[in-house]
């Protein structure tokens, strides 16, 4: 399950045999892409790892980093990439 920064419920993942943790960043972080295309090739990722997350964000300017790992949560800090 991830939680907004007001603790509302935006997406929730069961089952087993996958990745659900970029099944779950994959189905909230997908609408970051500006156009089909790239909202797709988020949504792809979802099951086959947070890398790869990852790097289908960094592709279009977003960076995700897990900041912290508590017992009971994942913590992510997500940016744009700035280019100088």
């Amino acid at each position: 399950m991830i939680e907004n920064h007001n603790g509302e419920k935006c997406c929730s993942v069961s089952g087993c045999g996958y990745c659900k943790e970029s099944t779950a960043l994959a189905d909230v972080l997908q609408f970051l892409g500006e156009t089909d295309e790239q909202q797709n090739s988020i949504a792809r990722t979802g099951g086959a790892g947070v890398s790869s997350v990852v790097d289908a964000l960094n592709a279009i300017g977003w960076k995700l980093e897990a900041i912290a790992r508590p017992k009971t949560a994942d913590v992510y800090q997500l940016s744009r990439i700035v280019s100088e």
